[in-house]
């Protein structure tokens, strides 16, 4: 009995203030990464790349070709743990700007549904669950509240000597790296965590302590 309701307000939410005006100052429903400026998409990439520097959340000068990653895995007194990387890529109006988000997450849950197929990220909500919640909450009158705690898992302890985790970064970062001379190698892809990020399954645990 609440489609009606539903239907009403699928292209509302995030969409109107309290008194009726329009804005869009915080959706995420509204662009996509394709509506980006070359210029906009490279902005992101760098800084998802200088948040991993700024939180010393990797150890530069530890990369490894996919040859060398094997040697380590046999040799290795510890447990190498190996993670390919996602990229997270979106668009949004912020303080009435268009701009981009980029996200590098590891893969630490491995989704072996059919969808993961096609499509993929590190594991978190989806935006139709987060709607959803609003519709729900809408009906029963709650008041919602939007906050983000910014880079949140980024400031997790710093993992032990013999906790070693190495992730595989997408060439596109790589390859940004390369091109604004910070060190980046496409032929060597694997890098070592200094502690766990956004994807790694004990990053909030770790933020939490």
């Amino acid at each position: 009995e609440n489609l009606d309701f539903v239907e009403s307000q699928l292209e509302s939410v995030y969409l109107t203030t309290p008194d009726g005006d329009v804005d869009v100052s915080e959706s995420k429903y509204l662009y996509r990464w394709e509506d980006l400026s070359a210029e906009q998409q490279k902005t992101a990439y760098l800084k998802a790349i200088s948040a991993y520097d700024q939180y010393k959340s990797w150890n530069r000068g530890t990369e490894l070709t996919d040859h060398q990653m094997k040697e380590l895995r046999k040799t290795s007194k510890n447990e190498v743990t190996c993670m390919d990387c996602t990229l997270v890529r979106d668009a949004k109006i912020k303080e009435k700007k268009l701009v981009g988000k980029v996200r590098i997450a590891p893969r630490g849950f491995k989704d072996t549904s059919f969808k993961s197929q096609f499509y993929s990220t590190s594991p978190t909500v989806s935006s139709i669950s987060i709607r959803i919640c609003e519709l729900i909450g809408m009906m029963l009158g709650l008041t919602s509240w939007i906050f983000d705690v910014s880079d949140a898992f980024f400031s997790g302890e710093e993992l032990r000597e013999d906790e070693v985790i190495y992730i595989k970064l997408p060439e596109e970062i790589l390859r940004m790296e390369q091109e604004n001379g910070l060190g980046g190698d496409p032929s060597k892809p694997w890098r070592r965590l200094r502690r766990e990020v956004p994807g790694c399954r004990g990053a909030s645990s770790s933020w939490f302590r």
